[in-house]
């Protein structure tokens, strides 16, 4: 009887770690896809809601699209085909968590007259971003082709009534103001 009883709590703990990564890695596609397409609606649905208490929503979609599409330059994402990597899933303060990892792709095209010194003084620093380790720069088509490991942490509580939605990593700063040191030391961040 032990023995059947030992079975079903580890089918059921099982089952539910499963449902919940299997949860986690739809989601994260369904983020990294809205990503791709530059569906800001979409991005900002994924986004973990208490982003929204720092900058609202309507605010932050306005700046990724000025962001991305602006005056200076147009940056698209390209589909690197990212194979994903999930730490374990761990409930920290009633949330879980998830740190996902991935390799990231760009394309940033300059508008207007582009000089050699600004193209070098923009390599230079691309160059010593943590976000690319790859820095390419075609003249032609006044294209920079960027590359690197990017990090999204996958959160689920009660005010996402536990679905994954998503940090941007690359953004410290607005991680450390929306979670607090015990969370970052748990996550090995």
């Amino acid at each position: 009887m032990k023995k059947i009883l030992a079975l079903l709590l580890f089918i059921t703990v099982s089952t539910g770690f499963s449902q919940t990564l299997d949860g986690l890695k739809a989601q994260t596609q369904k983020m990294y896809k809205s990503s791709i397409d530059m569906n800001f609606d979409a991005i900002m649905d994924l986004t973990y809601p208490k982003v929204f208490d720092i900058v609202d929503r309507e605010t932050l979609s306005g700046m990724m699209k000025g962001m991305f599409d602006n005056e200076q330059m147009a940056i698209t994402l390209s589909d690197m085909k990212p194979v994903f990597t999930y730490t374990d899933v761990k409930e920290i303060d009633g949330k879980k968590f998830s740190v996902i990892k991935y390799r990231n792709g760009m394309k940033m095209t300059l508008k207007g007259d582009v000089t050699d010194g600004m193209v070098s003084t923009m390599e230079q620093g691309l160059k010593s971003a943590p976000q690319f380790d790859k820095v390419n720069y075609d003249k032609a088509t006044k294209t920079f082709t960027l590359e690197g490991p990017a990090v999204m942490i996958g959160v689920a509580d009660d005010t996402t009534k536990n679905e994954w939605t998503f940090v941007n990593y690359d953004n410290e700063q607005l991680f450390n103001m929306i979670f607090d040191e015990k969370i970052k030391t748990a996550l090995g961040l």
